[in-house]
């Protein structure tokens, strides 16, 4: 490849990169985004379920959720973050 054409596509390259922390923010924002949404349509499956159940059933559901996220909680081993990191395969 010509030095020429190299210089000229790594200068079209910086033109168009968009700036790590804008990419940081942006990532954030919809992380964030999600999260809310996640957040929403669970309660909104809450109250749908509140309506279905008994009170008795209810709360049956509510310790076993509770339950199922303490489980969640403590197996997690951080081997996904520890995968994130690690750049070799």
């Amino acid at each position: 490849m010509p030095d020429n054409l190299e210089v000229t596509i790594k200068e079209t390259h910086q033109e168009t990169a968009e700036p790590l922390s804008r990419k940081v923010v942006k990532g954030g924002l919809w992380v964030f985004t999600l999260r809310i949404i996640n957040r929403g349509l669970g309660f909104v499956r809450t109250i749908i379920l509140a309506r279905l159940l008994a009170p008795e059933d209810f709360g049956l559901l509510g310790i076993s959720m509770l339950a199922i996220a303490t489980l969640e909680t403590f197996s997690q081993t951080g081997f996904q973050a520890a995968l994130i990191q690690k750049k070799e395969n």
